[in-house]
C-alpha cells in the first residue's frame, strides 16, 4: 500500500515539474490582424468640384490586442500594464491625421481584471502617447483606425505607415 502512494506522490510531482516547466515565466502580447489598406477613387467624390469624403474609419476591430502572463503569474500577481502608441511617419501626406482607439474592453484571460482608457480616437504623432492601461491579462481588445484630412489636393500616390505600440507591464 505504501508503494503505490509512494508512486502516486512521485508521478504528481512529475506532473507538477512538466506543467511547471511549460507555463511558467512567459508573457505574452500581440497585437494581430490584417493591414488595413484604404483606396481612395473618384467614386469618392460626391459631385463635381467637390472634394473626397474627408474621413475614413477602419473596422472596429481592424486590430486585436492580447496580453497575458503564464498561469501562475495569472493566479498569483495583480499586475499592470500600459499600453503606448505611435506611428512610423516616414511616407505620410502633410495634414493627414491617422487616429486609433479601442472599441471594447475584450474579454478576462484567467482572473478577473480591468481595463481603462483608450475609448476616444487619438491622433498619432511621431513619439508614444497614452494609450491604455490595464490590471492583469486581457485578451480580443477591439482596436480601430480613422484617416482624417484626406483631399483631392493631396498628390495621388501610395502612402503608408506603421502604428508602433509599447507595452510596460510591472509585476
Amino acid at each position: 500500500m505504501k508503494t503505490s502512494g509512494y508512486i502516486y506522490a512521485t508521478i504528481l510531482a512529475g506532473l507538477f515539474l512538466f506543467i511547471n516547466s511549460h507555463i511558467v515565466g512567459a508573457q505574452t502580447c500581440t497585437f494581430s490582424g490584417t493591414p488595413w489598406t484604404l483606396t481612395v477613387s473618384a467614386a469618392d467624390v460626391a459631385d463635381a468640384g467637390t472634394d473626397v469624403t474627408p474621413t475614413y474609419t477602419s473596422a472596429a476591430n481592424q486590430s486585436v490586442f492580447d496580453l497575458y502572463y503564464d498561469l501562475l503569474t495569472e493566479w498569483t500577481n495583480n499586475y499592470t500594464w500600459s499600453v503606448q502608441v505611435r506611428m512610423s511617419i516616414v511616407d505620410w501626406p502633410g495634414g493627414v491625421t491617422l487616429a486609433v482607439r479601442r472599441t471594447g474592453a475584450g474579454s478576462n484571460y484567467f482572473r478577473p481584471g480591468q481595463i481603462q482608457n483608450g475609448q476616444s480616437f487619438i491622433t498619432l504623432g511621431g513619439t508614444n502617447q497614452p494609450f491604455f492601461n490595464g490590471r492583469r491579462g486581457r485578451v480580443d481588445v477591439p482596436i480601430e483606425y480613422r484617416i482624417s484630412n484626406v483631399s483631392v489636393t493631396i498628390p495621388a500616390k501610395s502612402y503608408s505607415t506603421t502604428v508602433i505600440y509599447t507595452i510596460t507591464t510591472s509585476i
